[in-house]
């Protein structure tokens, strides 16, 4: 009952579960299994003759009566990394995708997610790096987050970018990041500047006086966004 599984679908989660070097099921209760050294990756061939390594090291659930595979879809996985002194070259996600739901001007918010190319190998991968840019070559470029190779998405939240208007992600491990990024173009939710009010007053007093009446002349002018004028005059007998 030591199945291989293996799913070679859009997303390229090549999965295995060891069955020579290691023991693939463990007993009720147990909660940890150690996978010994020099534990092979390699899950088979695929259609162009190339090896073919497991990606994800995934946990399940099952019973007698149930068959292997029914329980993949709610297994719990976590990405492989094979940590070895590996210098990424250009890897890249695939289908890059950011929409900014921040309303305000200038400031920038949303999930950024993206998929495994399926003709890339990811065990070297051991964290993805989410930037921010002026294009999608990195100039004027803002770091935002980095996460486990494990995930497909990140939360970028509500930063102020003035003239970074591509999302960036970078494939990384420990000895830098790899020469090329996947880049996407978003717009800004608001390319309305926000309001900005500026005012003035003016207050003027003229009085002219006579021998009987004396005429006090007031006027008020101000201006935001616009301009008004008032003005008033009282007049007294004495």
């Amino acid at each position: 009952d030591r199945e291989q599984f293996r799913q070679n679908d859009a997303t390229s989660k090549h999965i295995k579960l060891w069955y020579e070097e290691a023991e693939a099921h463990v007993p009720v209760g147990t909660n940890q299994l150690t996978i010994p050294p020099a534990t092979s990756t390699v899950v088979g061939t695929s259609d162009d003759g190339s090896t073919m390594y497991a990606q994800w090291l995934m946990l399940t659930v099952q019973r007698t009566d149930q068959i292997p595979t029914d329980s993949l879809a709610m297994a719990s996985a976590i990405s492989l990394y094979d940590n070895s002194p590996t210098v990424l070259d250009t890897i890249t996600v695939d289908n890059l995708q950011f929409s900014d739901e921040d309303s305000v001007a200038f400031r920038v918010g949303g999930v950024v997610s993206w998929e495994r190319a399926s003709y890339f190998w990811y065990g070297f991968v051991s964290h993805f790096s989410v930037y921010l840019a002026d294009d999608g070559t990195g100039s004027n470029e803002m770091f935002v987050t980095s996460l486990s190779s494990s995930f497909d998405n990140a939360v970028i939240p509500n930063v102020t970018a003035l003239t970074q208007r591509h999302v960036l992600v970078y494939c990384e491990n420990q000895f830098g990041r790899a020469l090329v990024a996947a880049s996407a173009f978003f717009a800004d939710a608001n390319s309305t500047p926000s309001t900005t009010s500026t005012g003035s007053s003016t207050l003027s007093s003229t009085t002219t006086s006579t021998k009987s009446t004396t005429v006090s002349s007031f006027t008020s002018t101000s201006t935001s966004s616009g301009t008004s004028t008032a003005s008033s005059t009282i007049t007294t007998s004495t």
